[in-house]
C-alpha cells in the first residue's frame, strides 16, 4: 500500500531497515520502484529535480528556497519519516523535532540576566553530501554503503542538504549531535544554559557576569560588539560550521531587549511589539478598504518572494493563532484582535475567545492558602519545619510531604490570624511523589474557599504564577511569582514540569495557577532565599493529577 509506511510504528520501521541490505531492499520499504529511486538520484539533472524561489529573513534580506518537484518530494516524505524514527533528539535541540518548537527554545531563557545569540552561516548549504553520507554509515542507521549513497544522493542537491526538502531538517538534526554535545558541555562548565533551534545558537546565565570562558562584552558597549571566545569558536568550526559574526550579540536583563528565536524572553515570553503592530495594521486594512484590496496590497508587496501564497484571511487567522499560542488565548490583546477579525470574516463562526479578569493575587486567593508548620523533636530539640498549603476542591488541604517530615504534631494557620491555629489530620501521604492531603477541623474551614483543579501544562511556554508564604513571618500576604513553564522531566513517579517562576523556602506545596487562577501543580522545593532562587535555573512543580494517584480522600466540608 502506497501510505503503509505513514501507518507503521518507529518500532516497526526500524526493524525493518535494519534488514536493509541492496538498494532494491529500500526501494521496497520505501514502496517505490528501484528505477524510480536511481532517476531521481543520478539521471534527473538538479534544474529538473528542484523549484528554486526566496523568501524574505525576519532580519532583512531573502532566504533561498529549493523545494523537490512533487515525485521526489514523495521520495523525501517516506525517507523523512524513516529517518524520524530512529531520531532520538538531544536535550539541547528545539528545531525540527516532535513537542519542540520555538516556543519550547525560547522559554529555557525567559528572565535570565544575560542572552548570548550566536547564528550559523549558510546552515543547510554547509551540511555537504559526505556529512549525509556519514550519517546514514554509522549509528543508529549503519546502512551499507550503496545505499548510504543513494539516500545521500536523494536528499542532497549540488552536493549539499537543499533547505525546502522534507529530509533537510532531521538530517541536519543528526549531523548536529556532536556540535549539541559539544556545546551543551561548554555552556555547563560556564554555568549557562544552550539550547539549538536549527542555526540559532542561544546561551543564557544569571550570574553575576557573563562567562568570559564563553563570550566577552565591554561596559556600555552595543550588545553586536561581543567578542566569542576562542573556545566557543573552536567548537563551532571544529564541527564544520562558520559562525555569522554580523548576527551574534550579548544582551543583558534591563538594559536591551532580549530575543530568542523571534521571541522576547526579557520577563516572559512574548512577541515583539511590532507583530502586535503588523495585525492591527492588516486588520484595519482590511476594515477600511475591503478584503479584496487588502489582499491585494498583501500580494502585491510579497510577490516574487514565494510561491502560492495563501488568502489574505489564512495569513492573519494564522498569525492570530501564534499570538495566542505564545500570549495565551485569553490574553486581553490577542482577544481583543480576534473579535475583530471574527467581524471581519464571514467565513468564520466558530468561538470568541473571552479574556481572562485581572486578579488581585493577594485578594482572589484570600481564604484558600494556608501556612503548615511541623513539629519534630531532635534530641532535646524541637524543630519547627514551615509550607504553604491550599484548600483542593474536592479534596482537602493539600502540601507536599517534605513539609511534614517526621513530625510529631502538624497544624495550620491563615497568614492573617496566626493565632488561630489548628491540629491538622493526615489523611494520605506518597513520600515518592511529595505529596500529602491533610483534614482541617469543621471550625477552622469558616470563611474558607477552595480552589479548582485543571489539567497540567503539555508545552513549554505556558504562562503560571506560583502562590505561597516565602520565609513567612506572621501577617505576611500571600506572595505571587509569574513565569512561563520551560520543560518537563521525570522525577520518582510523576513526569513533573519546570518553571521559571521563583520558588523559595516557605512556598513548598503551594498551588500553581495558570492564567484562569486553576490549579495545575503544586509548588516542590524552594531555594533559601531570592539570592538562591536567582542562580537556579528553573524551579519543580508536581502536576496537579499526582494528587488524584495519591488516594485522596474526598473533601469532607
Amino acid at each position: 500500500m502506497a501510505t503503509a509506511i505513514f501507518h507503521e510504528t518507529d518500532d516497526e520501521l526500524r526493524a525493518r531497515v535494519e534488514g536493509i541490505a541492496t538498494r532494491e531492499q529500500l526501494a521496497g520499504v520505501l514502496d517505490v520502484s528501484y528505477d524510480a529511486l536511481t532517476y531521481w538520484a543520478w539521471r534527473v539533472g538538479d534544474d529538473h529535480r528542484y523549484t528554486t524561489f526566496e523568501v524574505p529573513r525576519r532580519s532583512g534580506g531573502t532566504r533561498k528556497i529549493s523545494a523537490p518537484v512533487n515525485e521526489l518530494r514523495r521520495i523525501q516524505r517516506r525517507l523523512n519519516r524513516i529517518l524520524r524514527a530512529f531520531y532520538e533528539p538531544k536535550a539541547a535541540a528545539h528545531g525540527f523535532t516532535r513537542r519542540r518548537d520555538i516556543v519550547s527554545n525560547a522559554a529555557r531563557h525567559v528572565g535570565r540576566k544575560f542572552v548570548l545569540n550566536v547564528d550559523l552561516n549558510d546552515f543547510f548549504p554547509s551540511i555537504h553530501f559526505g556529512r549525509v553520507r556519514g550519517v546514514l554509515l554509522k549509528e543508529p542507521f549503519t546502512l551499507p554503503e550503496p545505499v548510504a549513497t543513494l539516500v545521500a544522493q536523494l536528499c542532497c542537491v549540488r552536493g549539499a542538504l537543499p533547505q525546502g526538502a522534507p529530509t533537510s531538517p532531521v538530517l541536519s538534526n543528526f549531523v548536529c549531535r556532536r556540535l549539541d554535545t559539544a556545546l551543551s558541555r561548554l555552556a555547563k562548565r560556564y554555568g549557562c544554559v544552550y539550547t539549538r533551534y536549527a542555526d540559532d545558537l542561544t546561551f543564557s546565565c544569571n550570574l553575576d557576569s557573563f562567562p568570559h570562558g564563553l563570550a566577552t562584552l565591554p561596559y556600555g558597549a552595543p550588545p553586536k560588539s561581543v567578542q566569542l571566545s576562542a573556545d566557543l569558536v573552536e567548537a563551532i568550526t571544529a564541527n564544520d560550521f562558520r559562525i555569522n559574526d554580523a548576527k551574534s550579540r550579548l544582551t543583558t536583563h534591563g538594559r536591551e531587549r532580549q530575543e530568542v528565536t523571534g521571541l522576547v524572553v526579557n520577563e516572559v515570553l512574548n512577541v515583539k511589539r511590532t507583530y502586535v503592530r503588523q495585525v492591527r495594521a492588516m486588520l484595519h486594512a482590511w476594515r477600511k478598504f475591503g478584503y479584496e484590496a487588502a489582499q491585494r496590497t498583501y500580494r502585491e508587496k510579497y510577490k516574487g518572494h514565494r510561491r502560492g501564497l495563501p488568502e489574505f484571511r489564512k495569513v492573519v487567522r494564522g498569525k492570530l493563532a501564534f499570538l495566542g499560542q505564545i500570549r495565551g488565548r485569553n490574553d486581553p490583546t490577542y482577544c481583543g484582535l480576534f473579535q475583530q477579525y471574527a467581524g471581519l470574516d464571514d467565513q468564520y463562526h466558530g468561538p470568541l475567545p473571552v479574556p481572562a479578569p485581572r486578579y488581585a493575587p493577594s485578594r482572589d486567593l484570600h481564604g484558600a492558602l494556608w501556612v503548615v508548620h511541623s513539629l519534630r523533636e531532635e534530641g532535646r530539640d524541637v524543630k519547627i519545619e514551615q509550607g504553604t498549603a491550599f484548600l483542593l476542591d474536592g479534596v482537602g488541604l493539600v502540601t507536599c510531604a517534605h513539609v511534614l517530615g517526621d513530625a510529631v504534631d502538624v497544624t495550620a494557620h491563615r497568614s492573617e490570624t496566626p493565632e488561630r491555629e489548628y491540629k491538622v489530620e493526615v489523611v494520605s501521604r506518597d513520600d515518592a511523589r511529595d505529596l500529602a492531603v491533610l483534614r482541617l477541623p469543621g471550625e477552622a474551614l469558616v470563611g474558607s474557599r477552595s480552589l479548582r483543579a485543571s489539567r497540567s501544562p503539555r508545552r513549554a511556554g505556558v504562562r503560571v504564577t506560583v502562590a505561597g508564604y516565602p520565609n513567612h513571618n506572621h501577617h505576611d500576604s500571600i506572595h505571587t511569582a509569574e513565569g512561563n513553564v520551560t520543560q518537563f522531566r521525570i522525577d520518582g513517579l510523576e513526569r513533573r514540569f519546570l518553571v521559571s517562576a521563583w520558588i523559595i523556602f516557605g512556598m513548598s506545596g503551594g498551588p500553581v495557577l495558570d492564567q484562569q487562577r486553576r490549579v495545575v501543580g503544586i509548588a516542590a522545593r524552594g531555594a533559601a532565599s531570592e539570592a538562591e532562587a536567582a542562580k537556579t535555573e528553573n524551579h519543580s512543580v508536581i502536576p496537579i493529577e499526582a494528587v488524584e494517584r495519591i488516594g485522596a480522600a474526598a473533601h469532607d466540608r
